[in-house]
This record gives structure tokens, C-alpha cells and sequence, in this order.
């Protein structure tokens, strides 16, 4: 197998430690090998990194015996780290790359200058355009596995992007490796990437043969596209202060959003990639430039005041406490930077949208209550059976929890509405008649402070 990609790789690197993130699958199999072959040669310390997930049972309790017996026979040094994710809080896949993620940080700081490599490939890099492509991201997001990378203050280096599957279990092969560790959950298609890698590529190579070849070269492509946005956005920070709002207004949002991304850093060391809804916040406040808070998702606040953004010191603004409605004696009501209303309606409007929610007036109880979002907090969404979490409903809708969208709720705790995020099952209203549409409307710094 030709190895002058991963020989470029890790001949590029002049640091210190070497860890490899070794789940005893074929592509960590062969990765822990290229990086012991270059650590032998020039003297660096290498650790097989192992995170036990623990979420299939036995079998993650044998593959993470059978590792450490394969390092031990390789001679490298063996760490096992556990991960326990509970059942909720969003994508599991993303949330045990989180997980991840945060322990390589801790390790960066117990081996300054190290390297983390991975067993990421060209299957991969393909996979993850798809995604990428799904969730709305831009060039730099679409070809976010590189050779070389920094994520989170951590340095990645993938020697093996040149090479797809078979090309791997080939190399293995010829290493005398025919036995590795085979993760049962891939051939389930419960999750986004094997959906991808089971169904939707092989099809598409059926319609376009050679289509993932083809991938790859747009892929190449865009990330040189990527690669010439990024070195512009760092030539005009150079130039620019950050914290400066103006230096943002006569900017295209492909420049911009880089130099958030640089602001962040700069406040946020090690954090997170931005969402989509995060940019667009930011450079809303920044073409604005009046005096607010710009909420960034994962506890990141900005402060834009006197044209110049600063980390936000204050914490999250103070959220109301919650009141009684008595909404047929009262029709509108003040809440933070909310105003709910309601009318009677003939029948239920036709643009009915997350801000509205409309419920059979006879059995609405005389009184409501309007709160925060509290931990725990559960409703059955409109055209559902089960309950879900309020906190869910609100990350799937990409709020930030800064917005504390009011939620209304009758006086036994049964939540109605999470006010522009879902309206719940409860209480529907009447085909014809006997409807009362709430609505929310949120009020800018200067009305709120006025009402």
C-alpha cells in the first residue's frame, strides 16, 4: 500500500506525544500502526487512547479487552477512559463526540504539544460531506476532516483520508492482521451515518459509477475553496479589531462568520463550532449595533455595548419568576421580553404557526400560569401521544436558552405551550367556534423597559 500520504502527515508534525484513538476496529488498527512505525523512528511517545462508551453491554466491555491485549502485544503504552451517556439530550452520536472531544482536551493539557490521531478516512470524509450538507454548513463545515487540524485548542492529524476500506483491511492484511473488532451498531440503521454508509452511498454508486471517486474530487476542491476563505479571513483580522462591530457590517457572511469563529476563540478558548442560527445572530447585532446581549449557544454570551463586543460577565440575564393569568379578566400580559395576548376566533387560522396556539375556550381553566422552561418539564406536542422534554423540543428548534421562552400552564403543572417552540395536544380547539388563539410577541430593549 502506498504510505507517502500518512508519511506527509506525520513528518509535518514536530511536536511531542502521540495518541491515537484506538477503538480495535480495522481503521484505529491501522492507524495505531502507522503512528507506532513513525514514533519508532524518530523516538516519541505513543499511547493507544480507548474510550469505553459502554453502550452495547458485553460486547464493549470485550472490545475493550481485546484492545488493550493488541497494544500490550504491539508494545505501546494502553489507556482505557469510560464514557457513560444517558438515553437523552439529543443526538447520541454527537453527544459522545462531545464526550470525546472534552477528554482529548484534558489529555492536550497533560501532554503540551501533542498530537491525537485518528482513523478517519476517505469513506468517511464522504459521509461526513453528507451530513455536513443536511445540517446546512459551509465549505469549511463540508470539509472539516483534514490531514492536519486544530479543533478545540487539540490537534488531529488523520493519515489515513488517502485510503478508503478496502485499501485499509488490504494494509492490515499485509501486516499479518486478519481479526479486528466489528461494532455491531453499524449495521443498524438508526443513525444518520449508517443510513449513509449502508443505503444511500452504495445506491448512488449504482446510478453514478465511480460516483465516490467524483466525490472526492469535489471534496479536494471545495476544501481548496475553503482553505483560500479561511487565509482571507485571517489576513483581515489582522487588520480589523474583533470587538469592533463596525468591522463586520461591510463584510460578505462567508468572511464574517470566520471572523466570529476568531472572536470566539478569542473569548471562548477550546469552544465548540458555531450553529448556523449563532452567526446569524451575531452579524444581525453587528449591522444593528444597538446595545444588547448576543446569545451563542453552549453558556457563550457576547455583549455588544458602545459598538464593541466583550464577553458577557453578567451570566444569563435574570429570568422572570413565574404569575398567574387570570387571561379572561386580563388580555394581554407582560412576561420578560414577551408580551402574550389572545382573541376569540371563529375557527382555527390557517397560518397558525409556533408563535399562535389556539384551545377549545370551555375547557380552558380562568387561570394560567406562565413560567420558564424548568429542568424536567415534559409536554405532549400537538399530533403526539408520548411526552417530551421541554429542553428537547427546545434544541431541536436551535433556541438558545437564553430566550427563556415562556411556557403556559394550567394550575395542575400540565404544560399547554411552550410559547414559540410547540403547541401541545392538550385542550384542542373546536373545528367551528368556541377558539381562543394566544399569541407571543417579543418586545425590543426599549418597550419592555417601558411597559
Amino acid at each position: 500500500m502506498d504510505k507517502s500520504f500518512s508519511d506527509r502527515v506525520f513528518s509535518a508534525f514536530e511536536g511531542g506525544t502521540v495518541l491515537v484513538g484506538f477503538s480495535g476496529g480495522a481503521d484505529s488498527t491501522a492507524a495505531l500502526l502507522l503512528a507506532r512505525e513513525y514514533c519508532d523512528g524518530c523516538t516519541k511517545r505513543l499511547i493507544a487512547v480507548h474510550f469505553n462508551h459502554h453502550l452495547r453491554g458485553e460486547e464493549s466491555d470485550n472490545e475493550a479487552l481485546e484492545a488493550e491485549k493488541f497494544a500490550e502485544n504491539l508494545g505501546v503504552e494502553f489507556r482505557k477512559i469510560d464514557l457513560y451517556l444517558s438515553a437523552d439530550g439529543g443526538s447520541l452520536e454527537n453527544r459522545a463526540r462531545e464526550a470525546r472531544l472534552e477528554h482529548w482536551q484534558k489529555l492536550n493539557k497533560n501532554y503540551p504539544g501533542c498530537a491525537v490521531v485518528t482513523g478517519h478516512h476517505a469513506d468517511d470524509k464522504v459521509e461526513n460531506l453528507f451530513l455536513r450538507l443536511g445540517r446546512g454548513s459551509n465549505v469549511s463545515g463540508l470539509t472539516g476532516l483534514r490531514a492536519d487540524s486544530v479543533v478545540c485548542g487539540v490537534r488531529f492529524l488523520r493519515p489515513l483520508l488517502e485510503w478508503n476500506r478496502q485499501n485499509i483491511e488490504t494494509y492490515l492484511r499485509q501486516q499479518g492482521i486478519t481479526r479486528w473488532a466489528q461494532d455491531s451498531s453499524n449495521k443498524e440503521d438508526f443513525a444518520k451515518r449508517n443510513i449513509l454508509r449502508n443505503d444511500l452511498i452504495p445506491q448512488m454508486n449504482e446510478i453514478f459509477p465511480g460516483g465516490v471517486k467524483a466525490l472526492m474530487r469535489t471534496l479536494e476542491m471545495l476544501e481548496q475553496d475553503a482553505v483560500v476563505l479561511e487565509n482571507l479571513a485571517g489576513d483581515i483580522a489582522g487588520k480589523r479589531d474583533l470587538t469592533a462591530a463596525a468591522s463586520y457590517v461591510d463584510l460578505p457572511g462567508a468572511i464574517g462568520c470566520r471572523l466570529l469563529r476568531k472572536l470566539t476563540e478569542r473569548f471562548f478558548p477550546g469552544s465548540l463550532p458555531l450553529s448556523h442560527g449563532a452567526v446569524r445572530r451575531f452579524l444581525a447585532a453587528a449591522a444593528a449595533g444597538n446595545d444588547c446581549l448576543v446569545p451563542l449557544g453552549a453558556k457563550r454570551i457576547l455583549q455588544l455595548q458602545n459598538g464593541f463586543f466583550s464577553k458577557y460577565q453578567g451570566g444569563r440575564k435574570s429570568f422572570p419568576q413565574p404569575v398567574v393569568w387570570d387571561w379572561r379578566e386580563k388580555r394581554t400580559l407582560k412576561f420578560g421580553q414577551w408580551l402574550l395576548q389572545w382573541q376569540e376566533v371563529p375557527e382555527i387560522p390557517a397560518d397558525i404557526g409556533v408563535e399562535s396556539a389556539v384551545f377549545d375556550a370551555g375547557k380552558l381553566p380562568d387561570e394560567l400560569t406562565v413560567s420558564t422552561a424548568r429542568p424536567g418539564m415534559t409536554m405532549v406536542p400537538f399530533g403526539r401521544t408520548e411526552e417530551v422534554k421541554l429542553k428537547k423540543l427546545r434544541v431541536d428548534r436551535k433556541i438558545a436558552p437564553e430566550e427563556y421562552n415562556p411556557v403556559l400552564l394550567t394550575p395542575q403543572g400540565v404544560v399547554l405551550w411552550y410559547a414559540g417552540v410547540r403547541h401541545s395536544a392538550v385542550f384542542p380547539a373546536p373545528a367551528k367556534g368556541g377558539g381562543i388563539c394566544f399569541k407571543i410577541q417579543k418586545l425590543d430593549e426599549k418597550v419592555e423597559n417601558s411597559l
